[in-house]
């Protein structure tokens, strides 16, 4: 779902515009991925969408959303538009952040449909292959905050590495209790070719490093 709400950010959005964050933003659910942000920090949309994609912050999601789009309801349309123009027709949106909703689905094909779009955009791209990032911004009293976000990918992290023959390029991690352990890779076969990989479901962090080698000695 990030993957989605950072390409349709960076469609719509400006990313040296500042955005407030809200306390709507702030205000998320019990052991939500988190940026860490405050109510009333202003900062700009491309921190921001490092705060979505490495940390994998909700509030950082909402956020986004509201100073992109006026609300997660607005932006949530403007994810459903992006996601339809790039042919993901089996999917739905609601939230920005990929919590549970019933409401809220897609497959790993339409995924695969929205990453080959997000890689070719550059912004989407480093985000998707940064290890850690230093954000700076300011709080609700105007004080310079400085905080470092670091990916939750383990591809990223190196403390997994993908299988001979591959290198390395980006990748996404997402996780709720009812999807389970679910990551998207993007990396590089011999030919210099990009090769995106996604596995849904994965019962574990050790099984879903696992699958994607699986999946890449397949396709040698």
């Amino acid at each position: 779902t990030k993957i989605l709400t950072a390409l349709t950010a960076v469609t719509y959005g400006d990313l040296d515009q500042s955005i407030t964050v809200s306390k709507n933003a702030v205000t998320q659910e019990e052991q939500s991925s988190l940026a860490h942000l405050n109510e009333g920090d202003v900062i700009s949309l491309r921190e921001l969408l490092y705060g979505l994609m490495l940390p994998s912050g909700n509030d950082a999601a909402t956020a986004i959303a509201e100073g992109v789009a006026g609300s997660e309801a607005k932006f949530a349309k403007l994810m459903n538009k992006v996601a339809k123009s790039v042919g993901a027709t089996h999917s739905h949106f609601v939230t920005v952040h990929g919590l549970h909703n019933k409401n809220h689905y897609t497959t790993p094909y339409d995924i695969y449909l929205i990453t080959a779009k997000a890689i070719q955009n550059d912004t989407v791209m480093q985000l998707l292959s940064s290890t850690t990032y230093n954000a700076y911004y300011r709080d609700a009293n105007g004080n310079p905050v400085n905080r470092t976000w670091n990916s939750s990918d383990l591809f990223v992290t190196g403390k997994y590495h993908v299988t001979d023959n591959y290198q390395f390029v980006g990748g996404k991690t997402g996780t709720t209790a009812e999807a389970k352990y679910c990551l998207v890779l993007i990396t590089k076969n011999k030919a210099g070719e990009n090769i995106i990989s996604v596995v849904y479901g994965s019962n574990n962090k050790y099984n879903l490093y696992l699958l994607h080698n699986e999946i890449l000695k397949a396709i040698e």
